[in-house]
């Protein structure tokens, strides 16, 4: 079941692509900060972009200008999306950083604390890991993917991400993967393999919670499991010691 699901995603590679995704604002805003319209998803509902997003825009870079449109209310959004951002490029070391593993943590960390964000950081991540000129920054890239899908899980994004994942993972489902896994090829599949785990567990949970009625929890206020020993080693390549780690053993819960 598992190899019959891996190999049906592999399928939907470059059927929804970021730069045609409708919850992406539009060109000009875009370009003044946030993927995301953020007025919009304050009242719940998404406002369709006027034109398609150029796709070279959507393709990999350095900074992310955000100087304008600072309005009062969403100030301190934005400037999380910005820093996320600027923790990204450390993590993947396109900018120095003494510990890079410890940026990868804060945006994990800021995607588990910040719903509004996590589609945010994943548009961020899918950009961050298009045309990459630097294998290691795209290698990385991915990486951090696998992360925050240990923590979270998009939400309008879904199908982009899959999308994406299914674009560099290994076309056959393979029952164990290097370790460690050096190339984009197995980390996305690392990452593919995870989504679907995620989902799986998505769909218990509504079955579970219709079943007896219950309303949704929060996943805000949920413990995070991911600690900066777990980014470590995915770092470094060793996926196989987190398969159980994902949504946590006691030993690896987070103070």
């Amino acid at each position: 079941k598992d190899q019959e699901l891996y190999e049906a995603l592999i399928n939907t590679k470059n059927t929804s692509l970021l730069s045609e995704c409708k919850f992406l604002n539009p060109e000009s805003e875009y370009l003044k900060g946030l993927f995301i319209n953020r007025p919009s998803a304050r009242k719940n509902r998404f406002v369709f972009q006027k034109k398609i997003i150029p796709a070279p825009l959507l393709e990999f870079d350095t900074k992310l200008n955000d100087k304008n449109l600072m309005k009062n209310e969403f100030r301190d959004l934005r400037k999380k999306a910005a820093n996320t951002f600027d923790n990204m490029l450390r993590y993947m070391t396109v900018k120095f950083h003494a510990y890079p593993v410890t940026t990868g943590f804060a945006v994990v960390s800021t995607g588990h604390s910040e719903p509004l964000l996590r589609d945010e950081i994943y548009a961020q991540l899918i950009k961050q890991t298009t045309k990459t000129p630097n294998s290691k920054w795209e290698l990385l890239g991915f990486k951090l993917i696998y992360l925050c899908l240990s923590a979270f899980m998009p939400d309008k994004l879904s199908a982009c991400l899959m999308s994406h994942l299914a674009a560099h993972a290994n076309e056959k489902y393979e029952e164990t993967l290097p370790e460690p896994a050096t190339t984009v090829q197995d980390v996305a599949s690392h990452a593919l393999r995870l989504f679907i785990k995620n989902r799986q567990m998505q769909e218990i949970e509504f079955k579970s919670r219709r079943d007896s009625m219950s309303s949704p929890t929060e996943d805000a206020s949920e413990q995070l499991y991911v600690t900066l020993e777990l980014v470590d080693r995915v770092t470094r390549g060793m996926f196989a010691e987190t398969e159980d780690d994902e949504y946590g053993d006691d030993d690896e819960a987070a103070d």
